[in-house]
């Protein structure tokens, strides 16, 4: 291959990476047209079974389609409004939660000196600026709600989607040579993608639901919006179930005090763990292929290059390039083996 070719492994591996520099630069310059695709095709793959269900149940196809489109519509509706009205009343508010802030660091002030500590350094930490936690938290929510708002074209994408999936194989038989394992790699791809975005789905549903609940027992303020983005951050990993965390802490605290707030955490952490470590497991099986780190470092990049959308789409993608680019290729397969856990890429 290399004779044929006539360059060098060091050259070829240069080429590739300046490949992959552009194609990222571009996926980053048009950040807003592929977040609007990618998110088109995740809701078209997801929807799917439901489709196939409601034509099974004798509805014409028309039909069924106008049932899912509108389901969307007012499903992401429904976010969108919670999460821009809430935003407003939050802001609205914060004169009043700055005034208990004041409060708890003169509490926080009068321990601190009896222990002989500095409290002025102590209380300028940003850990004492629970208006920041809120507003950061309210910044990400609306710029969830920014990229949502163009869900007209995204669902337009989709239902364009659906309508020619049916075509889809024999397209793809057409286009690849015989044999090939391409058409396999875009099958696993499209059941582990819809797998993990409904199983994601339902069980970020119930904890959303079960931390709804639990702050409207206690009298936490806006305890649908913190329910809401418990929904949106379970499809970030690792870091989402904390971003979900702090700010209703954060009002439990400054609304009713410490003993709240431990409530709110404790419950929190109760529901998120059982979920987790006990539901998720059961439900997912095989898990997602992909290790602990590659998942962090992946929610990472596809954050920066498309914003807060590319962190709840940073496991799809990840998962994308890795079926289809890396495995795809003996030079970059060894790669696509480093992402896999431990466990399994032993057994490989």
């Amino acid at each position: 291959m290399e004779q044929e070719s006539g360059l060098t492994p060091l050259l070829r591996l240069l080429i590739a990476g300046a490949s992959t520099v552009v194609i990222i630069g571009g996926l980053k310059l048009a950040a807003p047209v592929f977040t609007s695709i990618f998110l088109a095709l995740l809701i078209a793959i997801s929807v799917a079974p439901l489709l196939g269900w409601l034509k099974r149940m004798k509805l014409p196809g028309w039909l069924a389609m106008v049932v899912i489109v509108l389901a969307v519509f007012v499903f992401v509706s429904f976010i969108i409004v919670v999460v821009v009205v809430s935003a407003g009343q939050l802001d609205e508010k914060l004169p009043v939660y700055q005034s208990r802030v004041d409060e708890i660091k003169d509490d926080i002030s009068g321990v601190l000196e009896r222990y002989g500590v500095d409290a002025q350094d102590v209380l300028n930490l940003d850990v004492f600026e629970p208006n920041r936690i809120i507003n950061a938290t309210a910044s990400i929510a609306l710029n969830v709600a920014s990229a949502m708002s163009n869900w007209l074209f995204v669902l337009v994408i989709a239902v364009f989607i659906m309508i020619e999936a049916g075509g889809y194989p024999e397209k793809l038989m057409k286009a690849v040579r015989s044999g090939s394992p391409m058409p396999e790699r875009l099958i696993s791809l499209n059941q582990d993608i819809r797998s993990y975005v409904l199983i994601t789905a339902w069980l970020g549903l119930l904890v959303a639901a079960l931390n709804t609940v639990l702050l409207i027992i206690l009298g936490v303020d806006f305890a649908i919006l913190w329910g809401v983005l418990s929904f949106l951050f379970s499809f970030i990993p690792v870091v989402g179930f904390i971003i979900a965390l702090i700010p209703p802490v954060v009002l439990a605290l400054l609304e009713s005090g410490w003993g709240e707030a431990v409530i709110v955490l404790a419950g929190y952490l109760l529901i998120n763990n059982m979920v987790d470590n006990v539901l998720k497991p059961r439900i997912m099986g095989h898990g997602l292929n992909l290790s602990p780190l590659v998942i962090i470092l992946s929610l990472f990049f596809w954050a920066w290059v498309f914003g807060a959308v590319g962190a709840i789409l940073a496991v799809p993608l990840t998962m994308a390039v890795k079926k289809i680019v890396l495995e795809g290729s003996e030079d970059s397969r060894w790669m696509a083996v480093m992402m896999e856990p431990a466990g399994k890429a032993e057994a490989g």
